[in-house]
């Protein structure tokens, strides 16, 4: 269920919480992103939805009852963690940002990262550039959500993971995220909490560990006045699509296969020029309700 890095429509690669609270009709979208920015780990701990369940994927695709397991809101291994059962096992959720992380873990989340998607690099047209890679993900805007096995202080072989900034992206004009600020023009971004990747190691594999990280970033967003979550998937990266898809992501209108796809001609074929992407941005509004 992979995400991988960030990409625009053309292509080219991308290069405290009680502050939140000013009206967000008054500022910018790049404005309520920078803020978002200056949040810390523990912060964003305390923005954790600590009513989440983590789900059986196998039961809920059955339509069996949820096999579902409470985040304890007592039992910390330290200030930027919670714990967490599921079934026999237990994890700890860590916060982090780039900065917090040692060396020892930004390797031991890179090696995850390589084990699930070096193959689908190398058959890209982006090619296995484990460098730029690197820089990307340890970006010093990156913030981490990883789970570990056990009641851990530190991340050894990291169960998995979600990497994600907060940023402004591209908007189309009909997007009903967008907001739109009294008495001014419709702005051309939109302030959104980019997956850079959701990473999930073999083992700990089907039991809800990546719906539950992503919950977990979505209601974050929401906390932190984001319009939307978004990412970007491989398009042959069947079971990824189909793991979103059931999330309630769907492909975003700036996504260049989406809007290479409506420029068509009529006969429904595309001009022998035009480029063939070979991923999808995909999203998820997290607008509340009242907004």
């Amino acid at each position: 269920m992979p995400s991988h890095g960030r990409l625009s429509a053309r292509g080219k690669a991308a290069g405290a919480a009680d502050g939140l609270s000013a009206p967000p009709a008054l500022l910018s979208a790049k404005q309520v992103a920078a803020r978002a920015q200056k949040i810390t780990a523990a912060q964003l701990l305390e923005l954790l939805d600590h009513d989440e369940r983590l789900v059986h994927v196998n039961d809920a695709q059955n339509g069996a009852l949820p096999d579902e397991s409470t985040v304890s809101r007592e039992n910390l291994s330290d200030g930027l963690s919670r714990t967490l059962k599921k079934a026999n096992t237990e994890y700890t959720l860590m916060v982090a940002t780039t900065a917090g992380l040692s060396d020892a873990e930004k390797e031991e989340t890179f090696a995850l990262f390589q084990a699930n998607m070096q193959s689908h690099y190398e058959g890209s047209a982006q090619g296995w550039e484990p460098a730029e890679k690197r820089t990307e993900i340890f970006d010093h805007q990156s913030r981490f959500l990883i789970l570990v096995e056990g009641a851990q202080s530190s991340i050894t072989r990291p169960a998995a993971f979600a990497v994600w900034r907060f940023d402004t992206e591209e908007c189309d004009p009909s997007d009903p995220a967008q907001r739109r600020r009294p008495g001014r023009r419709r702005e051309e971004e939109i302030e959104v909490a980019y997956c850079y990747e959701l990473q999930v190691s073999l083992p700990h594999r089907k039991n809800g560990l990546g719906r539950f990280l992503m919950q977990q970033l979505e209601h974050i967003a929401c906390k932190t006045r984001m319009r939307k979550v978004m990412l970007t998937v491989f398009s042959n990266n069947l079971e990824a699509k189909a793991f979103y898809k059931k999330t309630g992501y769907w492909t975003d209108s700036i996504s260049p296969n989406q809007w290479s796809t409506e420029s068509a001609t009529s006969l429904d074929q595309k001009d022998d020029n035009e480029t063939e992407y070979d991923y999808d941005i995909l999203s998820k509004s997290v607008v509340p309700s009242t907004q």
